[in-house]
């Protein structure tokens, strides 16, 4: 149910960047009984918990944030996009001023992504983004020209697909060797 991920991006016997991802099922939740039933998102108390952080080396950190403290959130109401609410979402930008330049911190809303994109404070930020994935996604089997008018190009999507696979390769392999260790060759005119 939990996996925790390593990964080192090398280009030839260098890293030159590094990365790890948690993801939880049996932490936090507002179940009150003790084993988890079959369905590990639906009625089982599952509390969404997310932090994503990343770092483009010395001059940029992002985080972004979303946590809940309720257990009902298929709604939303007013006051749902701070903390603990079932809206909540934040994006906190820290810079290197000395050598990008702009603010030091910068914090940006659900409100405020709202108000540049077509989202709205009434419906759940993760299902207007999941309904979006799904309609584009949609468009682009159903279109003679694929390509005009996306977000995402799908070919885009390789590396991550590739890497999800890897994962659960190491799993396999820990399993049958004890080994988890996986190698991706990756080729950046691979496509």
């Amino acid at each position: 149910m939990d996996v925790e991920m390593n990964l080192e991006f090398m280009r030839e016997e260098e890293v030159i960047g590094l990365a790890s991802a948690s993801l939880i099922h049996g932490g936090f939740s507002r179940r009150s009984w003790m084993i988890p039933g079959k369905d590990l998102y639906k009625g089982n108390g599952r509390v969404k918990h997310e932090a994503h952080r990343i770092h483009v080396g010395p001059f940029l950190g992002i985080q972004i944030h979303s946590c809940q403290a309720k257990d009902r959130h298929d709604q939303c109401d007013e006051g749902d996009e701070l903390i603990g609410g079932n809206n909540h979402f934040e994006i906190w930008v820290f810079r290197n001023t000395g050598m990008i330049g702009g603010e030091p911190f910068e914090k940006i809303s659900f409100k405020e992504l709202c108000k540049t994109g077509n989202f709205r404070t009434d419906r759940l930020f993760i299902h207007q983004v999941k309904n979006g994935a799904i309609e584009e996604f949609l468009r682009a089997c159903r279109s003679p020209h694929p390509e005009k008018g996306r977000r995402s190009d799908l070919s885009d999507h390789q590396m991550p697909v590739r890497l999800m696979s890897a994962a659960y390769q190491s799993l396999v392999s820990r399993k049958e060797t004890g080994n988890p260790l996986v190698i991706v060759p990756w080729n950046e005119t691979d496509e």
